[in-house]
This record gives structure tokens, sequence and C-alpha cells, in this order.
């Protein structure tokens, strides 16, 4: 019984990990989307700024067609 606990701690642990290395990757890009400027030995960035998905939201980006694209080409 002691074996059988351990061995799923062990699955418990791994699992974590293997999600933790899928997802912590995506938290600078995430931090980078809002990001103005940001130098090397800075932590976080020096300035904010919503400059990357104001372009993304606005019609001049084409990402609705491109993503209507995407749908229909996938659905066929």
């Amino acid at each position: 019984m002691i074996a059988h606990r351990s061995s799923f701690i062990v699955h418990r642990l791994l699992l974590a990990a293997m999600v933790l290395g899928v997802l912590l990757p995506f938290v600078p890009l995430a931090i980078w989307s809002f990001a103005f400027r940001w130098g090397w030995p800075s932590l976080l960035p020096a300035s904010w700024s919503g400059r990357a998905w104001r372009y993304i939201a606005s019609p001049e980006s084409q990402v609705l067609p491109a993503l209507r694209n995407s749908l229909v080409l996938a659905l066929l």
C-alpha cells in the first residue's frame, strides 16, 4: 500500500512538472504582449502598453478575415 501511495505521488509530481514545463514559457510571452520596453537585466518591463492589442483589434490588422479563412480551411 505504501508503494502504491508513493507511486501516486511521483505520478502527480511528474504531471505537475510537465504542465509547468508546457505553460511556463508562455508567461514571458504574455508579459511581452503588454510591454512597451523590456531591457535585458530588468525582471519586469520598464513601461507597459496595450499598443499591440489595439493593433490586433483594429481593422487594419486583418485578423478577423484571417481567422475566418483559417476556420473555413480547417472545416474542409
